[in-house]
Parts: C-alpha cells; structure tokens; sequence
C-alpha cells in the first residue's frame, strides 16, 4: 500500500514552502486506524482537533468538509493509517499571525502499524528515557506539532524488541510513553494515569479507557506517576489510536504480570482499533 495524500480536498502531495507548519509546527494532527473504509474513533478525534485549533486560535475549519474528505481517502482501504495535519496556513515570515491565513489541511493514507503480534497478546519491553518532556500548562493535551521531544526520547533506543520508552517532566514524575499513554494498574484494579495538565498528550484511547473503565465503576486516579509508583505497580499498559493497548511485561528490569489488566479494558481497546466498538 503506498502513501495517498489529500491537500485542502485535492489528490497533491506538496504544499508552499510558507506554509507556518513547515517554519514553525504551528499546527496540530491526528493518527487515526482505519479499517473496513472507516476511521475508527472519528468522533473522538474530530472533538480533540476542535479542541486544539480553538486552544491555537486556527481560523474555522469546515469539519463537515474534512470528514467527508477523510472518508473520502480511506474508502476503499481495508487496513491502514490516516494521518490529518491541520496548519495554520500560508503567512509571512515571523512569529506574528497573518491577518487572513487559511487553514491548510493534509491527509495522508498510510499501511497499518506494523508490529509483532505478541505484543499485544503477550506485553511489550519498554524503556525509561533520559529526554525530559516539558511542562506548558498552554499547550498540554493537544497534539501539536512539534514533537522534537519525542523525537529525541526516540533516539536514545535502537533494539527493535523495545517497543516503546518512558519520558517524565523535569520533575522527575513520568508523564508518558514517546507515542502513548501510560496507565497503571494498582491494588483491587484501580487505575492509574498521568495527570495531563501541565505536560502530554490527551489520547483518544486514553480518554475511552478513562470513560469505560468510570462506566464500569472502577477507581481511577489521574495524578502524579513517580518512579516508586512503576515500581510497585501490579501492571502497566500503553495505549494510542494506533495499538489500542499494549500491556507493558519488562520495564527498567521489573517485570509485570500482564494478566492483573483486566480483561474488559484489553477487549475495549482491541474493539476500538478493529471497528468493533459496541459502546
């Protein structure tokens, strides 16, 4: 499966150099799994990209347009990855917005992730990472563009068996994997989440595990993760829009017993990720 592209409605694959994602990650985007010609979650992405082009003040976008053209791109695909990128659009050089910017929107149509599928049966080894992520209560939860620190935290591994690292705030408290939400799982399975406040992304699948598992009356906490926490934690597991969910079995030398996930959570996220979701 090659990469297709749709720029503002239209089958292209360049945009102008002036464009202020280019210079300057002034943008925001969404990763969505597409299976069977259907953007799974849509109506949760769809809400956290409203969030983010009202927290950057993005000109309206016409989300009517976007979805048609995001089921448009991914009609006739059996499995795969939509990416949505939405910038702010052309505007002059410096920091100062355009008075009548457009906003730019790109789709792009990508193969499926491609991973063992042990890890999502048997748990993933994961890493902590030296690369901290910043704290900018203004810019947290959305999914911005710039992703340098994640980028960086993404270096310092090559060993393809690591699925995925850990990165914590300046203070020392983890915060989240480098393209997932980090949970823990805790005595009488309560659960355990980063608080999002001040730093990370605000996942889709975080936010339907965080609404399920209150449906189902379980006790959720969302606050600070220490080092001690992972430590004692019974499990841990990662999820994105991507994995859906992929229970943590080695971290920093500790190893988990995947199976105190309960198995409800597992089942939501397979269904979410497969086009299955009943709720």
């Amino acid at each position: 499966m090659h990469t297709t592209t749709l720029i503002n409605g239209q089958y292209q694959d360049t945009i102008l150099i002036g464009d202020r994602g280019l210079q300057y990650a002034d943008g925001l985007f969404e990763t969505i799994s597409v299976v069977a010609g259907f953007p799974c979650l849509w109506e949760r992405h769809l809400a956290r990209l409203q969030l983010g082009c009202n927290t950057l003040k993005i000109a309206p976008i016409d989300f009517q347009q976007l979805t048609l053209d995001a089921h448009k791109i991914v009609a006739n695909c059996t499995k795969g990855t939509l990416k949505i990128i939405i910038t702010r659009g052309i505007g002059e050089r410096g920091y100062k917005l355009p008075s009548k910017a457009k906003p730019t929107s790109i789709l792009m149509l990508h193969p499926p992730i491609n991973a063992p599928e042990s890890w999502w049966q048997n748990g993933v080894q994961a890493q902590l990472c030296q690369t901290p992520i910043s704290s900018n209560p203004a810019l947290a939860g959305i999914k911005h563009l710039n992703r340098l620190e994640q980028i960086l935290a993404r270096m310092e591994w090559t060993d393809p068996n690591i699925a995925e690292g850990l990165m914590c705030n300046t203070q020392g408290h983890w915060i989240s994997g480098t393209k997932t939400n980090l949970f823990l799982v805790l005595d009488n399975n309560q659960l355990l989440t980063p608080d999002l406040t001040a730093s990370g992304i605000a996942g889709v699948m975080r936010s339907l595990v965080l609404d399920y598992a209150k449906s189902q009356g379980m006790k959720i906490q969302q606050g600070i993760v220490t080092t001690k926490a992972l430590e004692q934690a019974q499990s841990i597991f990662l999820t994105n829009a991507l994995i859906g969910m992929w229970p943590v079995r080695t971290l920093a030398g500790i190893n988990y017993n995947i199976d105190s996930i309960p198995k409800a959570l597992r089942t939501i996220c397979s269904q979410a990720i497969t086009n299955q979701l009943s709720i």
